[in-house]
């Protein structure tokens, strides 16, 4: 009997928590709901919005929704900044009613005849609503608006006036060049008076293609092209320019162009003279105005292809080396290959045991070399560079016996360098003469104690 009298207690519980939930609660947030609508200046949310138009004192703001998202139209023709557009809608489709006057009133005694702004609001669906407004009131927390149609003087809160006031440039897109950084393929860059720079991508890294072959440095070129996307414009200068010379722009003083994506799309920046400290003109070829980028910017454009070129002096991954060779004076001096356990033997001059963290410490220190100067070979510097029968070499090579590393050691360059033949890239380097010791290793610092 007890039992059946708790489940019917419990069952009145339940019934009695749906109907607190279902009439005070969920019905209290309808209600709050359905009342701050109902004091809504526009019946619309943003979603439905596909137009505003401001009138103010000094311009009309018009912006539109389209393809690619909000876009100025008036006072100047720009793709919005989306966020702070959006902003904007919202702030002005959630205007509330604070008070109202009613009555016979003068329309021009609350600046509303002519009105200070005019807001008019399309939907998607082609309605269209508007809303004039005027002063501020006395104390300065409410500014008097209408409806069309209605005769009421409603007041709304003074904080709209931040975004009916919002500057244009606050509102237009920023981006120096709009692209996503992993969809470079290829950047060119000339600077004014010297080569022109060609980088193309390969795999996750870089290589200069133009005006020489080689290795490009991950990190610098990196840093370029994430200074080019992350740049904003500090200020639009010429909306539609017609003597580009004049800004130093024709021609230009740096000129950088990016292919994007497998499809090749084009992106070119020019940057001109320098408008004042720290600023200078700059110029997306595919937009009409001319704009000022800082110095940051204009910093990246000036590495120089010594710069962009990976300074280290063998690129090679550990894993893929299988044999290791040291020669002295064109003669092998001393051999060892990776076993099946990941270890390593000496296989010439004897075949014992090696240090496996001794070759292991030889790579980390190769890997870290970085070149000082690189020098083009031609017909006669081998030899004047006592490369022609150099001193010492050192191979990498795989699995199949085919070169991953070939470098030569020649003569010294004043009391710490010395010469160094890539014979993979044919590029002689200035590196560091400790090369030449490691080059020509003691054999029993390799080999194993007690193995022999």
């Amino acid at each position: 009997m007890k039992g059946k009298i708790t489940f019917i207690l419990l069952g009145i519980l339940i019934i009695l928590s749906v109907y607190v939930y279902l009439v005070e609660i969920k019905g209290k947030a309808e209600q709050d709901r359905a009342e701050e609508i109902a004091r809504r200046m526009f019946p619309f949310e943003e979603p439905e919005v596909t137009k505003i138009t401001i009138q103010r004192p000094d311009d009309t703001l018009i912006c539109e929704r389209g393809e690619e998202g909000w876009r100025l139209l008036s006072p100047v023709r720009a793709l919005g900044l989306q966020s702070v557009v959006r902003d904007l809608v919202i702030n002005m489709v959630r205007m509330m009613t604070e008070q109202e006057i009613v009555g016979e009133v003068n329309w021009s005694d609350y600046g509303l005849d002519p009105p200070q702004y005019t807001v008019v609001i399309e939907t998607i669906t082609g309605q269209a609503d508007s809303l004039l407004i005027g002063d501020e009131n006395p104390v300065g927390n409410y500014l008097f608006a209408r409806k069309d149609g209605d005769s009421r003087v409603l007041l709304t809160s003074a904080s709209i006036k931040t975004t009916l006031t919002k500057n244009v440039f606050d509102l237009r897109d920023q981006s120096v060049l709009r692209f996503e950084t992993d969809q470079v393929r290829q950047l060119a860059m000339t600077r004014k008076g010297d080569k022109k720079i060609v980088i193309q991508k390969e795999g996750n890294n870089w290589k200069v293609v133009e005006p020489i072959v080689a290795y490009g440095d991950l990190q610098v070129i990196n840093g370029i092209i994430d200074q080019i996307n992350g740049a904003h414009v500090r200020s639009f200068e010429d909306e539609e320019p017609q003597d580009l010379s004049q800004y130093g722009l024709n021609p230009p003083d740096y000129d950088v162009t990016l292919t994007i994506g497998v499809e090749g799309l084009v992106k070119q920046l020019i940057v001109g003279k320098e408008k004042e400290t720290n600023r200078f003109y700059a110029k997306d070829t595919a937009r009409l105005p001319v704009f000022t980028v800082d110095n940051l910017l204009v910093d990246e454009l000036k590495h120089t292809l010594f710069e962009m070129r990976n300074k280290r002096i063998a690129l090679f991954k550990e894993l893929d080396v299988f044999t290791v060779e040291f020669h002295n004076r064109g003669e092998p001096h001393f051999i060892c290959q990776r076993d099946t356990a990941d270890g390593w033997q000496v296989v010439f001059p004897v075949q014992t045991e090696a240090k496996t963290w001794r070759v292991e410490s030889f790579f980390s220190f190769l890997a870290q070399v970085e070149v000082e100067d690189f020098i083009q070979v031609n017909s006669s510097n081998l030899s004047q560079h006592g490369l022609l029968s150099p001193e010492t070499e050192l191979y990498f090579k795989d699995k199949a016996d085919q070169p991953l590393v070939h470098l030569a050691t020649g003569n010294k360059v004043g009391d710490n360098r010395v010469y160094v033949l890539d014979k993979l890239g044919n590029w002689i380097y200035v590196a560091t003469d400790n090369l030449v010791d490691n080059f020509n290793p003691n054999i029993d610092e390799y080999i194993e104690e007690g193995t022999e």
